[in-house]
This record gives C-alpha cells, structure tokens and sequence, in this order.
C-alpha cells in the first residue's frame, strides 16, 4: 500500500528542463570516483585499460538529438526501403522510400549468400548512403543515430537466414554500433496495438483498416519438417497452388507458406492494407498530415506520383510493409526497463462485472481491481423471467434475459464515468461464469451449455449498445488466453466480454492470511474450486467484516465499499445457496484479474544455460 500510495517530488523537474534546454555546451560527466590513488597502484596494464575505458565514456553516453529509423521489407523482385527521421519536439518524416528488384540488379533468384546480397545493397541501392556508412555519399540530411528495423521472416521461406539474421549480423559488422543499430523487426504490425492505429481516424476510415488477429505459434511449429531440404530453384514448393499475388511483378518468393483459405484471405487482407497506407501517405495533404501526425516530404510525394501515374510501379504493398516497420518503434517503441508492477497497468486496472445467468435468476458482483488492489462495488441479484420448459439454445431465451436485466447491472456493464457506487474506469471488463449440470435444478451439462451461450449472446448486445456504431470490434479465440469479445471507442475506452470457467486457486492471494488461518486445506492442497462449505465460510467473514466498526472494511487486498457493506449488514441475501453463488462470483473475479506472478516472474527469471558457446545476433 506505501509502494501504491508514493508520490515522488517534481518541484525541480522545471527548473531542471529549463537549464537543459537553455545548456549550450555538451554536458559534462564525473568522473571523479576514480581516484588518483587507486591508479597509483594499479599495474601500468591496468592503468591503459582504465584510462581507455574513461574516454571511451562520453562517445557511449552522447546524447542523440537527431535519429533516423529505416524499415526494410525484403524480397528479391520487391526490396523496399523506407527511411523516416525523428527529431525531438517535432513529428516523425518520411524522407525517402525506395523499391528495387534485386534479380534485375544482379542477384542470383536461385541460391544466393548474404555476401552477394550485401554486394548488390552496396552497389546497386542507396541502403548504405542511407545508413551513413563511411565511404558513402550523403543522400539524406545527417543524423545523430541510425536504426535499422529488418523484418524477421518465417524459417519456411527458401531465404529466410540470407533476408533476415545474416543480412543482420553483416550489417552490423559494417557500421559503428555507436552511430547506427541493426535489430530485427516482428512481422506482426497489423495488430490492434500496432502503428496502424496510431496515425489518426482518418486513415483507418479511408483505407477501412481492421486489425489482424494474430494466432500464437508453437516452438515446435516454427521449424522445419524433419526431412525436409532447402527448397532450390527447381524444387517443388510446398505451398499451396493458390495466386496469392494476382499481379505479374509480384514477388512469390516473400510470400508465406499458408495452410488454409483464412489464412489466405489473411494475407490478402494485409497485403492491401499496406498498399492502401502507402498510396495515402503518398497523396496526403496538409490536414491528413496534421491528422497522421507524421510529415512527409514533397519529393518523395512527387517521386511517387509520378511512377504511379505512369505505370511503372503498380505494387506498393512491400512499400507499405516497410513503412510501417519504420514507424513501429517510433509510435509503439517501449523500455527495455521491466518494472515489478504490470507492464501494460491499464489492462489490470479495470471495472470487472462478474454474471452468471441460472434458469430463474441472474446474479453478479461488481470488482474494480488496481493492480492486486480489488474493492467489492456491488453485487445483487434478479429474476430472469425464464419459462420452466424454456429452450436455453432459442434467441428467445436471449430476448427475455435482456429484457429483463437489473438496471443497475446493465449501468455497471456500460457506463465508464464515476457514481456514488462505481469508480471511473476505461476499461470494463464483464466475465461470464460458464454453468455445468445442477441436478438440484434440474439442470443437464448440455442445457447448462446451451444458458452459458445465451448468456454470452446477452452480454455481448450489451455491450455493442455501451459501446456504440463507432467502435471497432476485435474477437479474440486463442488456446492460451480462451475466447474474448472487445470493443474499442475512438475515445480509447474498452468493453470486454470473456468466459470462465469458475477457478478459484489465485484467488485466495488477495486474502493469504485469512485463507491460512480458517481454510488452510485449501491453501495446503491447491484445489480448483472451493467447496459449498468454504464459499460460505468466506462470504460469513465479508459480512462479519462489514458488521464491525471497522473503518474501511478491508481483508488484506480485498475491500468493501460502504454500499456493500450496508447491503451486508442489512441482511439483503439471506438464503445460504444465494450467499454460495455470490461468493463463487467474488472468487472468480479475484482469480480472474489477479497478475502477481506474471507481474513479477519476468524480473526474477535466471536462466542457466550457458552463454558462452552462443552465436552473435543482431538486436
């Protein structure tokens, strides 16, 4: 709560700011700790290394104020280069974009060495000028800093190693780490948090741009069959026979190995999208400019016009690819520095809305959770107004639970501003316990199926009624994270619909002590669920909590807020299975949002393998 609750001072970060931007003179470091006497002792040896050590000091640490960020899209018929500058207090600018065809320029289509591309970038391309390579002329106004963003291909394509890793690793070879960085760039950059949702409204309505859900890939997946060789020139590719690229310049040797006709349609999707943002920037005027937040210079426009209007150049979507690498670290660049809170807080700050839908009632509690902080909002029940022959898998049964929804739970689902019960957020979350057979009620596992998929058609509509015609709508589906349903507002607001299935093991981190001293099996053992006597047992000791003068009403990281806590004290649910079910609800919410290992595994990971025998890789 201290680590929470800390306010640093700020009272000089002014007065700093202003003396930096008033200094006139490269700023000067101390070196002082190294004193004179423990050179005098030191070997003359040491003493060389040492003094080296200390003026190689300032060429590390000289602050850059000029950086240029190159995004490569390679292929032999289509390598594209896009240069884009970024200075401080100023927007990005694209100054230079180049496509060649390698093949035509001298480059082996067949089987090639990273040696021979190297000599055809050297001599046929302005790659090298571009990354201000001694030797080379000055295409391009000079800058501080030169970052290089290769784009990592998939090890099924025939020149993955040449195109990718060794191009890298030679690249490096040939420039000054201190003025120019090599690093591979993910191909993932159609995503929702990628940089083509960070250049405006305008460009996402003109190009009608969609985010690309990207599935997770095995380990095991990533290599190649066990038997398999290098496809050569005349070898039979294993691709599907499938035109991918309906234009005759198109480069067949980038494009994926694709399985199935989604994927397909996938990579299509992509492909014109890049093609798409590229012809924008291309034709953008002052107010798309403005609206892009990025300057474009006049002669690339012109250079680009004018081949298109001409004909020459009628594939634009490599052009696009390395646009948008270029611009990836300067929109979506993040820290190396890992903090012990969660890295992206935003998702773990969130209003969660836990709802299970019985044949005869709808119960649900309200969480707002604050990076391992939870406090218990609301929580309540009502009638679903279901008829006892009534067929779970008809939208009937979606109308009538929609209908009938409490008013102050659809308000918890869909208002993100503040009220004397909830807490402002940006984030809702609403989770949807999924139901098995109860024979108490008559329930089968397959009809308990069938309410869970009603409840979901529920809580998805509202949710597209919270959230509005303007909103972009990204479904998630994947074996890792399950299924999730979102909603995005031009505002950066989200409405989120997920499934649980009702585990309760994390939960009890919120309340260690509590759980050690009164259900301490439960700790020692590590079931999935609570059983029907500890649910109550936990639900008791809310109510006694709120039941005590005991200002805050608080179980270790779990609060209570004062509109529970009267609910409690005034007996609201008396029934002891209404108490069970509320308490299932809290667990799953808890056990939902909490983050302590993923928060802080990452900073204390030790890895054992040795270093020594690793082959260098560019970064």
């Amino acid at each position: 709560m201290e680590e929470q609750s800390f306010v640093p001072d700020y009272s000089r970060n002014l007065d700093e700011w202003n003396d930096i931007v008033a200094a006139k003179d490269r700023p000067q470091y101390d070196n002082s700790s190294f004193c004179l006497d423990q050179l005098m002792e030191m070997s003359t040896e040491q003493q060389s290394v040492a003094e080296a050590c200390e003026r190689e000091v300032p060429a590390w640490m000289t602050p850059c104020s000029l950086e240029r960020h190159i995004g490569i899209d390679q292929g032999v018929k289509n390598f594209a280069i896009v240069a884009v500058d970024k200075m401080p207090n100023a927007v990005p600018r694209v100054v230079g974009a180049e496509l060649y065809d390698l093949e035509r320029e001298g480059l082996r289509s067949g089987r090639f060495s990273v040696s021979d591309l190297v000599l055809v970038l050297q001599s046929k391309t302005v790659l090298m000028n571009w990354m201000q390579l001694s030797g080379y002329a000055l295409f391009l106004p000079h800058v501080d800093r030169v970052v290089v963003h290769i784009e990592q291909l998939s090890v099924k394509h025939k020149h993955s190693k040449q195109f990718s890793l060794e191009l890298g690793q030679v690249l490096q070879q040939l420039a000054d780490v201190r003025n120019c960085v090599v690093k591979l760039s993910q191909p993932h950059v159609h995503k929702a948090g990628g940089p083509l949702f960070k250049l405006g409204e305008c460009i996402i309505k003109s190009c009608r741009l969609e985010p690309v859900i990207y599935s997770p890939v095995s380990r095991g997946s990533r290599k190649r069959p066990a038997g398999s060789k290098p496809a050569g020139p005349r070898a039979k590719q294993t691709r599907r026979a499938v035109d991918l690229e309906p234009d005759s310049n198109s480069d067949s040797d980038t494009s994926p190995y694709l399985e199935d006709n989604d994927s397909s349609r996938q990579y299509r999707r992509k492909k014109r999208m890049s093609s798409d943002i590229f012809r924008y920037f291309m034709h953008a005027g002052i107010n798309e400019q403005a609206d892009l937040q990025v300057d474009i210079a006049e002669a690339v426009q012109l250079q680009w016009r004018n081949l298109e209007g001409c004909g020459l150049v009628k594939k634009f979507d490599d052009l696009g690819d390395a646009l948008l690498h270029s611009l990836n670290e300067i929109l979506c660049g993040s820290s190396n520095y890992r903090p012990l809170i969660p890295s992206n807080p935003s998702l773990n700050v969130n209003r969660s809305v836990v709802v299970t839908v019985m044949p005869h009632q709808v119960f649900w509690i309200v969480l707002h959770c604050t990076c391992n902080v939870f406090t218990l909002e609301d929580m309540g029940a009502c009638d679903t107004h279901l008829a006892v022959d009534q067929l779970y898998s008809s939208m009937k049964t979606v109308e009538t639970v929609l209908r009938h929804l409490n008013p102050s739970l659809k308000q918890a689902m869909q208002q993100f501003t503040g009220s004397n019960v909830h807490t402002a957020v940006d984030h809702i979350k609403v989770i949807v316990k999924q139901l098995r057979g109860y024979t108490q009620q008559g329930l089968s596992n397959k009809a308990a199926g069938a309410l869970t998929s009603a409840s979901v058609r529920v809580m998805r509509k509202v949710c597209d009624e919270g959230a509005g015609d303007d909103s972009r709508l990204c479904v998630h589906n994947t074996k890792q994270e399950g299924w999730s349903y979102a909603r995005f507002l031009s505002s950066g607001q989200k409405l989120q619909v997920v499934r649980s299935t009702g585990k309760h093991t994390n939960a009890i981190l919120a309340f260690m002590e509590w759980a050690k001293e009164h259900i301490s099996q439960f700790v020692k053992n590590r079931p999935l669920h609570f059983s029907r006597a500890e649910k109550w047992k936990f639900f008791s000791a809310l109510r006694d909590l709120c039941s005590q003068d005991i200002q805050g009403h608080q179980m270790e990281r779990l609060h209570v807020s004062d509109h529970v806590a009267g609910m409690l004290n005034t007996g609201s649910f008396p029934l002891v299975t209404v108490q069970q079910v509320l308490s299932d609800l809290i667990l799953v919410g808890l056990n939902k949002n909490g983050q302590y290992v993923s928060a802080l595994a990452p900073n204390y990971r030790v890895s054992t393998r040795s270093t020594c025998n690793k082959k260098p890789s560019c970064r």
